[in-house]
């Protein structure tokens, strides 16, 4: 009896599933050099806690980390500050952990779209 009991419970909290959530940290690192363009190639690895992006971009060398990620749907819009000041503009080397539930098919990484799936 005791062993039916502690089934049902183990399977009732299994069962419970957690609400919609969006969870996500920027890292980034500047690599000095300067560039010109917008973002190059970058890599995605996926694994159960989410998906990790790593890429470059070419943002002005005063940049603090600071970014937008919003959701709508199965899309996901990453956006970085525009800085149409003079300021001389460096390679960023950045990671973009992003974990969510549910999953989402499409992610813009500032104008850059990917379609997860097809890399």
């Amino acid at each position: 009896m005791k062993g039916i009991l502690f089934v049902l419970l183990v399977m009732l909290a299994v069962s419970c599933k957690e609400g919609p959530y969006l969870k996500h940290t920027l890292a980034f690192k500047n690599t000095v050099e300067e560039c010109t363009g917008g973002m190059w190639n970058y890599k995605l690895t996926s694994n159960t806690n989410g998906e990790r992006y790593e890429f470059s971009r070419c943002l002005p060398n005063t940049y603090n980390g600071q970014y937008t990620l919003v959701r709508n749907a199965d899309t996901i819009r990453v956006t970085f500050p525009v800085d149409t000041s003079m300021v001389a503009r460096h390679k960023y080397a950045i990671i973009l952990d992003v974990d969510t539930w549910p999953k989402y098919s499409h992610i813009y990484l500032g104008n850059e779209l990917l379609k997860l799936g097809q890399q």
